[in-house]
C-alpha cells in the first residue's frame, strides 16, 4: 500500500511540478516527503545547501498537525469541539479563530452562497466523508436552515458560538491553511540558519512554491485537465513564491440513482451543487488560505462577479469553461501557457 501511494504521489508531482533536475547547481541538495492528509495526497520537495536541514524539516508533520487542528472530523480538534458545543460556545486556538474570521470575511461577498458554517449540508451529502448520497428535499431544507455565517458569533477570548445542530467546515480553505503553516515552518528554519532555498508543497489541488531550486528559473505548475486523469494537465503556470489552488467539478463527484451526477461545491442558497458553465477555477493569491477560499468562491460566483473580489485580495485567477475556453486575469495571463490544443485562451 505504501509503495502504491508513493507511486501515485510521484505521478501527481508530474502534474504539479515540471522542471529539469539536470540544470540544478551541482552542490544543491534535495529531500522529498510523501504522505496522505486532509483526505488528499501530500507531496513535498525541498532544495538547499544544508542536507540535514532538508531532512529534518518534516513539513508533512505540519500538514498533519493543521489537519488535526481544523478538521471537523478529528475528535478533539478546534472545529470538532465548536461543533459539539454549539450555542454554549467553545474556545479555540488563536490560529483557528483568526482563520475562521478570515474565511468568513472572504465568503461575505458570496451573497450567502458560501460560508464556513456549511457543515450541515456538506455532511448531509456525504462530501466530508466520501460516503456520497442524494438527500431528500426535506433533508436539504432542514440543513440549509443551519447554514450561513450570519449565525456564526465570534466572542471574546477566541470563543466561537454557533447554533445547536449547525456545523463549521473549513474544508474549502483547509489545504491552503496547511500550506501557510508549512511555509511558516520553512521561514522559521531559515531564520535559524537552515538555508532552504527552494520548496514545492502539494496538498491535493493546492500548491505552494517557495524560492527556487536553481538560479534564474521559475517553478512550472500544471493546471489539471478537468476531462482527463489527475496526471494530465492542459496548461502550465510559470511562477515563484506563490500559493495556487484549484476548485473544480471533477472532484468528489458521484452519480445518483436518478442518473444525475453531483459534485461537492454546494450553493447554500439552493442546497445543491453549483449550477455554472465553469468546470474549474485556479487562483493565485498572497496566502494559501486566500488561494483556497477564493478558488471556491470564484467557482460559485463566476468570472464577472469574481473580478472585483480578486482585485481586493491582490489575487489572480484562471477560469476554465465547459467548452474548454480559458480566461485569465491580467496579472496571471502572461504566465499561462496552454499545452493542450483543445483549449483556447480568450
Amino acid at each position: 500500500m505504501a509503495r502504491s501511494l508513493k507511486k501515485l504521489i510521484a505521478a501527481v508531482f508530474c502534474l504539479v511540478l515540471l522542471f529539469e533536475l539536470s540544470s540544478c547547481s551541482a552542490n544543491t541538495k534535495s529531500a522529498e516527503q510523501t504522505g496522505f492528509s486532509m483526505g488528499s495526497l501530500v507531496g513535498i520537495k525541498l532544495y538547499g545547501k544544508d542536507a540535514s536541514a532538508l531532512e529534518n524539516a518534516n513539513l508533512l508533520a505540519e500538514v498533519v498537525k493543521t489537519d488535526e487542528r481544523i478538521s471537523k472530523n478529528y475528535e478533539g480538534s478546534d472545529i470538532y469541539r465548536v461543533n459539539a458545543s454549539g450555542e454554549r460556545g467553545e474556545t479555540v486556538s488563536k490560529e483557528t479563530y483568526d482563520e475562521l474570521k478570515s474565511v468568513a470575511s472572504v465568503y461575505s461577498a458570496s451573497h450567502e452562497r458560501a460560508a464556513v458554517l456549511s457543515g450541515a449540508l456538506t455532511e448531509l451529502w456525504g462530501f466530508d466523508t466520501d460516503d456520497f448520497r442524494l438527500p431528500s428535499e426535506d433533508e436539504i431544507l432542514s440543513a440549509k436552515e443551519k447554514c450561513g455565517d450570519d449565525k456564526l458569533i465570534f466572542g471574546d477570548g477566541n470563543t466561537v458560538y454557533i447554533p445547536d445542530g449547525a456545523k463549521l467546515n473549513l474544508g474549502s480553505a483547509g489545504k491552503g491553511i496547511a500550506l501557510d503553516e508549512a511555509i511558516n515552518r520553512i521561514n522559521e528554519i531559515n531564520s535559524q540558519g537552515g538555508k532552504i532555498t527552494g520548496a514545492v508543497i502539494s496538498v491535493g489541488g493546492s500548491v505552494a512554491t517557495y524560492g527556487l531550486p536553481q538560479k534564474s528559473k521559475t517553478w512550472s505548475v500544471g493546471i489539471r485537465d478537468p476531462y482527463k486523469s489527475e496526471n494530465d494537465y492542459f496548461a502550465v503556470l510559470s511562477l515563484t513564491d506563490a500559493f495556487i489552488s484549484t476548485s473544480g467539478d471533477y472532484e468528489k463527484r458521484f452519480t445518483a440513482e436518478d442518473g444525475k451526477t453531483y459534485f461537492h461545491i454546494l450553493d447554500l442558497t439552493t442546497g445543491y451543487p453549483v449550477q455554472t458553465e465553469l468546470t474549474s477555477v485556479t487562483v493565485k493569491a498572497p496566502t494559501g488560505l486566500l488561494s483556497d477560499a477564493l478558488s471556491t468562491l470564484c467557482f460559485i460566483l463566476g468570472k464577472e462577479e469574481s473580478l472585483p473580489i480578486l482585485e481586493k485580495y491582490n489575487a489572480d485567477a484562471v477560469f476554465v469553461y465547459k467548452d474548454k475556453t480559458v480566461f485569465a486575469t491580467d496579472g496571471i495571463k502572461p504566465y499561462v501557457k496552454i499545452t493542450n490544443s483543445d483549449y483556447s485562451l480568450v
